[in-house]
């Protein structure tokens, strides 16, 4: 818990490769689409380990059905899934499916990555270690205030439309610019995750970050609105609870700080204020949400 946790996982006695593995159950009904976003999912643990992905192995589940309809099942799904892996220069090379007793599909992935070893960029006291997270959050919000029928079905395209938009041009940008201090905002939630690089990152003490600044999916606004609370809010809010000090008046959006993210952006600190521009002129969706603070150890929300 110290060292915090990581992304992916090094694979013992290879300092340039790393291992993770991640699955995700049905979250939409568009078969293609699910592979899609499970494969974004997944692959956001290699690029947030600053790795190349080398190997793809695919595991999945589907409803028990004719064999002509699991057929037909696995190859929008697998087609799906190479549509992001492909982008990545890593086709799926194999895997493994089976039938379940639900009505769900589950899809996973076992990946490997390659780390490019850089050294460190040397440290600039001078220079304020900012926060910024591409992407906008609130997905899991959306999908409950979908369910509950508390919000307008138009928000359901924006959603697939963020959970199933690639995440390879800002990998490449952060790999250019050597980012170390970098996560993706998944199922923690962004308070979690922004926690993590805290302990990761010795030299971090605590942050400051505003929350009129993060970035919301227009529907989790409207859910928030509502009072809808999405799955693992409560878990999430009681494991970062004692670390964070909310002064910002915005209560009716505080919520947003645990909610559990899908196929999301990333979450990173650096000094380097030229990768913003970077961003924005490749037309990535980034924002500044904060800076370090050596002045106390909590995470801030102003």
């Amino acid at each position: 818990i110290n060292l915090g946790s990581f992304d992916a996982n090094y694979i013992k006695g290879n300092s340039s490769l790393v291992h993770t593995v991640d699955v995700i159950t049905s979250i939409i009904d568009d078969l293609y689409l699910l592979g899609r976003i499970a494969a974004k999912h997944s692959l956001n643990d290699l690029f947030a380990a600053n790795a190349c992905p080398v190997s793809a192995q695919m595991i999945m589940s589907t409803p028990k059905s004719l064999n002509i309809i699991q057929k037909r099942d696995i190859y929008q799904i697998s087609e799906g899934a190479n549509s992001i892996f492909k982008e990545a220069s890593c086709p799926i090379s194999g895997g493994h499916s089976y039938s379940n007793e639900s009505e769900k599909s589950s899809v996973g992935f076992s990946l490997i990555g390659k780390i490019k070893i850089k050294k460190n960029e040397p440290l600039n006291s001078k220079k304020k270690n900012k926060i910024y997270m591409t992407g906008k959050i609130g997905t899991a919000l959306v999908m409950a205030a979908l369910k509950q029928s508390l919000i307008e079905g138009e928000y359901y395209k924006e959603l697939v439309e963020e959970m199933t938009r690639s995440n390879i041009k800002i990998f490449k940008i952060i790999q250019k610019y050597n980012i170390k201090d970098i996560t993706d905002i998944s199922g923690f939630g962004l308070a979690l995750h922004l926690k993590n690089l805290l302990i990761r990152n010795k030299k971090y003490k605590g942050a400051n970050i505003f929350l009129d600044k993060i970035l919301m999916l227009n529907g989790a606004k409207e859910a928030l609105n509502k009072n809808v609370i999405s799955s693992l809010t409560y878990s999430n809010k009681n494991s970062i609870i004692n670390n964070l000090e909310i002064i910002s008046n915005l209560k009716k959006y505080y919520n947003i700080l645990y909610d559990p993210q899908t196929a999301g952006g990333f979450l990173f600190i650096t000094h380097n204020n030229k990768i913003f521009k970077e961003f924005l002129k490749n037309n990535v969706l980034i924002t500044e949400i904060g800076e370090i603070s050596n002045e106390h150890n909590k995470i801030r929300v102003l």
